[in-house]
């Protein structure tokens, strides 16, 4: 029985190299080909490109004119009740 056990664990490892053998022998010619035909179908095919600047976007637009000024006044606001608390809290530690 031990060796009937021996025997199939024997012609499963080598199996399982085989199937290791066949999942990850690649030959590097082969890559590389596939590699080239596909960088020159990617290379054949016509891509646009878009440039859009963004300065002249921001000072275009109203809405964002009022947001951004609102956001800062909400900082500047947000700055003066820190630096109030600051000066609260310096006045109580000396």
């Amino acid at each position: 029985m031990k060796n009937i056990l021996l025997i199939i664990n024997i012609v499963l490892i080598g199996l399982v190299g085989y199937l290791y053998y066949l999942h990850f022998h690649h030959s590097k010619a082969k890559i590389i080909q596939e590699v080239k035909s596909s960088i020159e179908n990617n290379l054949n095919q016509k891509s646009k490109v878009a440039y859009i600047d963004l300065d002249s976007l921001q000072n275009n637009y109203i809405y964002y004119k009022k947001i951004k000024a609102e956001f800062e006044q909400k900082q500047s606001a947000a700055n003066d009740e820190i630096t109030s608390m600051q000066k609260k809290y310096q006045a109580r530690a000396v």
